[in-house]
């Protein structure tokens, strides 16, 4: 793996593999308003942050299957 790729998305957390990806096409407008949102924050960690809230998700919650 690259070091560049290394970097990409979220850190699984301890126990979880990350084993889905979620694509969204948008304009760059849009997503430059998303990274000045998420500010400090990674957008990532801020999308994730904002999207378990919205669902009620918790890291309990884990579907294996």
């Amino acid at each position: 793996m690259s070091e560049q790729n290394s970097k990409a998305g979220r850190p699984p957390r301890e126990g979880e593999a990350a084993t889905a990806q979620i694509q969204a096409r948008t304009t760059m407008a849009r997503k430059n308003a998303y990274v000045a949102a998420a500010k400090p924050k990674a957008l990532t960690a801020w999308m994730f942050e904002i999207l378990d809230k919205a669902a009620n998700y918790k890291a309990s919650d884990i579907v294996r299957g």
